[in-house]
């Protein structure tokens, strides 16, 4: 198995990760409650093979209700190794309070959106704690028609025109962005190239930022 969880802590809601990252995620929503009042909760942490295999058959299966899922044998199953969480009380509708000011406030604690698509899904690394969210993690960068195709987890917020409309793309991922995502997709872009005016540069680079070479 490629991932496996080190000595686990509790996260609330029966959930647990990664001691380290538990102790984390405990000061976070302590901030957060004692700031805001909104109770932040996790809906799933640390995950069993059976767990993580389940989900990914049923993804395969293409059965109503399952999202992405990396197989257990992937090194990108965190879940499995304890350091990635799901994050509930409406985290994963950017629209909410609850989801600005997690979004604001997790990277100093060292968790990150690391999956497109996903915006209530989150990873932890030691290295990331203290930096912030928006300036190292998602850090916006307004490129021209000379772009740097995205590599490993890389995000590309594309603007398109009134045809085209926006989208979200990285390796093997393209996503239509909808008006109220594209006013938060520099949470989950490193870069920005504006289309508005190329349908031709829009459609060449959504395709070739799009070829799969990762699944999520």
């Amino acid at each position: 198995m490629a991932n496996t969880a080190a000595a686990q802590a509790g996260i609330g809601n029966g959930q647990t990760m990664n001691a380290d990252a538990a102790r984390h995620w405990a000061a976070l929503v302590a901030e957060i409650k004692r700031d805001t009042g909104i109770t932040v909760v996790a809906t799933e942490g640390t995950r069993t093979y059976a767990r993580q295999k389940a989900l990914y058959d049923g993804y395969r299966a293409g059965r109503p209700g399952f999202n992405p899922a990396w197989s257990p044998e992937s090194p990108y199953a965190y879940h499995l190794s304890g350091r990635a969480v799901d994050v509930g009380s409406g985290v994963g509708y950017l629209a909410t309070q609850a989801s600005r000011e997690f979004y604001a406030r997790a990277g100093r604690y060292g968790f990150r959106p690391t999956v497109a698509g996903e915006p209530w899904h989150f990873e932890w690394r030691a290295d990331w704690v203290g930096v912030s969210l928006e300036v190292a993690a998602v850090a916006k960068r307004v490129v021209d028609s000379t772009v740097t195709l995205p590599q490993g987890d890389e995000m590309i917020h594309l603007k398109g025109s009134a045809k085209r409309g926006e989208a979200l793309v990285g390796p093997g991922y393209y996503h239509s962005l909808t008006g109220e995502e594209a006013r938060y997709v520099h949470l989950l872009a490193s870069s920005a190239v504006d289309c508005r005016d190329n349908d031709r540069l829009f459609d060449v680079l959504a395709a070739a930022a799009s070829t799969p070479s990762r699944r999520p």
